[in-house]
C-alpha cells in the first residue's frame, strides 16, 4: 500500500508539472504570469461579491500584496478593470475587460481547456472514480487545514453523504432538498463558502 501511495503522489506531482509547463507556455505567448492567468480565470467564474482583492487572495491562498501587484499589472495591460462596490464604497469590485474575456475564451491560452482534451478521452466509469477520489482528497486537505478554502459538498453542513447508500443517487443536499449522485457533487459552491470555518481544523 505504501508503494501505491507513493505512486499516486508521484502522478499528482506530474499533473502539477504539466499544469506549470502549460502556464509558462501561455506566459511566453501573452506575457501574462501564471498567477495573473489564474486571477483572470478566477474573475471569469466568481460572483461579483467574490471579486475583490481580499477575496482573490483568500481563494487562491496567496498574500494580499502579491495579489495587489498582479492586479496592477493586469489593469495596466487592459485585461481587468475595477469599480467601486455599489453595496459598500470602501470596496472595489474587479471585472474582466473585453480583452480579458477574449483571452479566457481562447482555448489555446487556457490551461484548463488544454487539460480537458485529455480528460475527455477517459471513459465515464474511470472519470467518475477519478472525480470521487479527488473530491475526497481535497476534502481531507481542507479538514486538515492545509487547503484554506474548498467549497465542496463533503465539507458542507447541508450535505449528507451516502444517506441512500446503494442507490444511483446516494447523497442528499438539505439546502437544495435533492438527492445527488457522485457526478452531481459540487466543487465550487458559494453557499459552502459561508460555512467553511465550521469544517477546517484550527
Amino acid at each position: 500500500m505504501k508503494n501505491t501511495d507513493e505512486k499516486i503522489i508521484h502522478l499528482l506531482d506530474k499533473v502539477l508539472q504539466i499544469t506549470r509547463y502549460i502556464q509558462w507556455q501561455i506566459n511566453k505567448k501573452t506575457g501574462i504570469s501564471p498567477l495573473s492567468a489564474q486571477i483572470i480565470e478566477y474573475l471569469g467564474n466568481a460572483s461579483r461579491d467574490l471579486r475583490t482583492p481580499a477575496k482573490i487572495a483568500e481563494e487562491l491562498g496567496i498574500t494580499r500584496p502579491t495579489v495587489t501587484e498582479a492586479l496592477k499589472s493586469l489593469i495596466k495591460k487592459g485585461y481587468i478593470k475595477e469599480k467601486v462596490s455599489p453595496k459598500d464604497k470602501r470596496f472595489k469590485i474587479l471585472y474582466l475587460t473585453e480583452k480579458g474575456k477574449k483571452l479566457l475564451k481562447n482555448s489555446n491560452l487556457n490551461y484548463k481547456d488544454i487539460l480537458k482534451k485529455s480528460i475527455k478521452n477517459t471513459d465515464k466509469a474511470q472519470k467518475e472514480n477519478l472525480f470521487y477520489s479527488l473530491i475526497n482528497f481535497v476534502a481531507d486537505l481542507n479538514k486538515r487545514g492545509i487547503l484554506p478554502i474548498a467549497r465542496i459538498c463533503f465539507n458542507c453542513k447541508n450535505f449528507e453523504k451516502n444517506k441512500f447508500e446503494g442507490s444511483k443517487k446516494p447523497h442528499y443536499c438539505k439546502l437544495l432538498k435533492q438527492r445527488m449522485g457522485n457526478f452531481d457533487l459540487n466543487v465550487n459552491c458559494e453557499e459552502n463558502l459561508k460555512r467553511r470555518s465550521l469544517w477546517v481544523k484550527k
